[in-house]
């Protein structure tokens, strides 16, 4: 049986907010090793959350403005991509473009979840509360798994 469209929506977020948090371990362990700075570490880790702070409210109007599943495709693309850059540039050692292309995936990531929240209900009409509820926790879990198995890969 085909799952339903507003589950593959919570799995594929699932997996591209996990996917979004994985990088950081590595990171910061490479800036770690390249500067023993407590403050650049810091820094570094800080910035991870920065995109969720200035552009939330940005993000939650261009869910309301802009086609959602347009929304959602185009972040999942660009995450990809920007990820992509990130792993390359951190092989090339070089950490800064590395830690500025995973902000700007973080940033790119923003807008996807208040796009998938607010299509919930069309696409799932009848289990539209669970499908949310399981939204909200891959959106939050993501932050504590996508690290863990990035540690775990470091």
């Amino acid at each position: 049986m085909k799952p339903s469209a507003g589950t593959r929506l919570v799995i594929s977020h699932a997996m591209a907010a996990t996917a979004m948090s994985m990088p950081w371990p590595a990171l910061l362990a490479a800036v770690w090793s390249s500067t023993h700075s407590d403050l650049l570490l810091g820094v570094t880790g800080a910035l991870r959350m920065l995109p969720y702070i200035a552009l939330s409210a940005f993000s939650g109007m261009l869910a309301d403005r802009v086609r959602r599943s347009t929304v959602i495709r185009s972040s999942t693309a660009l995450r990809v991509a920007l990820l992509a850059g990130s792993a390359l540039a951190l092989q090339m050692q070089e950490l800064v473009v590395a830690v500025g292309l995973a902000v700007l995936t973080v940033a790119m990531g923003t807008p996807a979840y208040p796009a998938a929240a607010a299509a919930m209900p069309s696409l799932a009409e009848d289990r539209s509360s669970r499908l949310t509820s399981f939204l909200v926790t891959a959106e939050v879990s993501a932050f504590v798994v996508g690290p863990a198995l990035g540690g775990l890969l470091v």
